[in-house]
Formats: C-alpha cells, structure tokens, sequence
C-alpha cells in the first residue's frame, strides 16, 4: 500500500505540472483542453501497460504500438522499431510514452504521419555504459525518432509546452540528454537514458 500511495502521490504530480505547464502557452480553453487530454490519456495508455506487467515497467515496441500507432493511417507500415526491442522501467516508460505522444501529435499535424506514405522510426542502440551494472547513472541507451516522406520541416516553436517536455522534461527525469531538431528530411529527436531505467 506504501508503494501505491507513492506512485499516486507521484502520478498526481506529474499531472498537476501537466496542467500548470499546458495552461502557459495554450491560446484558449478549448486548445488548453484538447493538449492536456491528450497528454493525461497517454500517462493512462503508459500506467495500463506498466499495471499489466506487475508495476515492472513496459516493452519499448509496446510503448510505440499504443502512443504512436493510433496516429499512423497506415499503422505499422508507417511506424517502426529499428533495434532490440528493450524493457523500460516504470519511471521511463511514463515519460518516454509522453515523449513518443508530442512526436506523434506533431508528425500527425505537420509531419510524416500528416501523409500516407510518410514513415517514422524508432531507432534504438545500446550505448557502451549499457553493460556497466557499476553505475547505473551511466548514460545506457539511445532511443532516436527519424521522420522521412514528408519533406523539410522546421524545429517546433521552442516556447510550446511540447518542445519544453521533449527537451527538458523527458530528459531529465531519465536521467539523460535530448536533441530536437528540424531539417531537410523530417524532424529527429534523439533522448539517452540512464542504466537505472532500462530492465
């Protein structure tokens, strides 16, 4: 019961930032609604899969499957995982499931997933402090988001809640470093997490 207070108490935190952080660049109400339940469900999509597995953490392919694919007109011939499917503890499986949400809400507006034939992958490779079970601060994995088949497309707006999560928000409480970027061939977001978040 102890463990379960905790993570309430933890869930209700992250939800209540949610809300303060969506509502400062939000234009109405209607804007402030739509972002922040969009983000609450996909906590919920993530808490389903890491409840399902005995509060051990979530399967990366199943993160991308329910965060991302309900976006993909074309499912999975549109998103892939290029890589060892990896284990995500409870904490990165939360926050990386919020961070494959923004992609997918941004690719599904401006980005491959706004066309049919656009495609998304999910690259994954395990860095050298990956077998370093000394330190488990140590930077463990890169996880990088490529979107090809829609053509040049620029950085999102710095000052949007969204560019904040994925650049500052994520990272952090993976213990690990971000880049976002824009450029000729889609956008990129790359994020490395720490050995303590991967099983």
């Amino acid at each position: 019961m102890r463990e379960v207070t905790h993570r309430s108490k933890n869930l209700l935190a992250i939800v209540m930032s949610l809300a303060a952080q969506t509502s400062r660049t939000a234009r109405t109400v209607d804007d402030f609604l739509d972002r922040f339940n969009g983000r609450v469900q996909s906590m919920s999509r993530s808490q389903d899969l890491i409840t399902e597995a005995n509060w051990r953490g979530a399967q990366l392919s199943e993160l991308i499957a329910t965060q991302v694919e309900s976006f993909a007109a074309r499912g999975r011939q549109q998103v892939g995982l290029d890589g060892r499917d990896y284990y995500l503890k409870p904490n990165a499986a939360l926050y990386v499931g919020l961070a494959l949400h923004e992609l997918a809400v941004n690719s599904v507006q401006t980005g491959a997933l706004a066309t049919p034939n656009g495609r998304v992958s999910v690259a994954v490779m395990a860095l050298p402090g990956f077998n370093d079970q000394t330190d488990p601060t140590a930077p463990a994995l890169s996880l990088t988001w490529s979107e090809t088949g829609e053509g040049p497309i620029e950085e999102p707006d710095r000052e949007e809640f969204g560019h904040v999560l994925l650049s500052r928000l994520v990272p952090l409480a993976v213990g690990g470093a971000s880049e976002l970027s824009g450029g000729p061939d889609g956008l990129r977001y790359a994020l490395t997490l720490q050995r303590r978040e991967i099983e």
